[in-house]
């Protein structure tokens, strides 16, 4: 018999949808990953400079109230040295080239348009999150 490892990660879901937290929040679980959940970037934000030691991953709406995606990263990638290699994967219902570009340039890896299914989410964490 081949022992398997258990692969611990954390996760933090930022999206001011609860639909959309509550089932990433389960598909994560049901896969054996722990989510936290912020429902805006400044929440988001204030959790990535609080927790230690810092998130795994961070899955990331893009718009949405008080600060958006794309600015909660830029502060990140400003602010939180710690984050400098955190996968960050946005998702949203907008999949403008403008946008993704501006995500690209900020080093975001990958984008998941909305809706998803928790097979995907499921896979592009287990992709991204163990690198």
């Amino acid at each position: 018999d081949e022992m398997r490892r258990e692969v611990w990660m954390r996760i933090l879901t930022v999206d001011d949808s609860v639909t959309v937290t509550n089932m990433v929040r389960f598909s994560l679980k049901k896969a054996g990953i722990e989510c936290d959940v912020a429902a805006d970037g400044l929440e988001g934000l204030r959790k990535i400079r609080v927790t230690t030691p810092p998130y795994d991953f961070v899955l990331c709406d893009v718009f949405m109230p008080k600060m958006d995606g794309m600015e909660m990263l830029r502060q990140v990638r400003k602010s939180c040295p710690a984050y400098r290699h955190v996968p960050f994967v946005f998702l949203s219902t907008n999949s403008e080239e403008a946008v993704k570009g501006e995500a690209r340039a900020l080093g975001v890896k990958a984008w998941m348009k909305k809706p998803f299914s928790p097979e995907t989410l499921v896979e592009i964490v287990q992709r991204f999150g163990f690198a």
